[in-house]
């Protein structure tokens, strides 16, 4: 482990990988079931999935941990919550469900106010 954190720090202080850490393997795996044989070998029918050195994979991942750390410590508050792109605990549903909420709360007080569904707007030619 001294020489992996010793070539890691290395890598750091100079910002070059060496070459054989530095080359990666791109494969290209089939999209879903081919309809055909020949369908599958099809660009259109390929996803390439690059397979790095694993030295490189288990460095990238603790600085990837490491940022995020940092990325936080500036992404909190009211407004910047509602950021939850590449965030820990943070997805697509914290962003969704309060707007969801919030959309369903309009449209229950408008309702109770007799609005109708608090949704019917007209603009020419089209309704809703």
């Amino acid at each position: 482990l001294d020489a992996l954190a010793d070539l890691l720090n290395a890598v750091e202080r100079a910002g070059e990988w060496p070459e054989a850490i530095r080359e990666a393997l791109v494969v290209p795996i089939p999209k879903g079931a081919a309809d055909d044989g020949d369908a599958a070998a099809t660009p259109l029918r390929l996803r390439p999935i690059t397979v790095a050195h694993a030295v490189y994979r288990v460095w990238s991942g603790i600085r990837l941990r490491d940022l995020l750390g940092w990325q936080e410590s500036w992404c909190g508050g009211d407004v910047d919550d509602a950021l939850c792109g590449f965030r820990p605990r943070k997805g697509t549903a914290h962003a969704y469900w309060p707007l969801a909420l919030d959309t369903e709360d309009v449209r229950v007080r408008r309702k109770k106010e007799g609005h109708g569904q608090g949704y019917s707007h007209r603009v020419e030619g089209f309704s809703t």
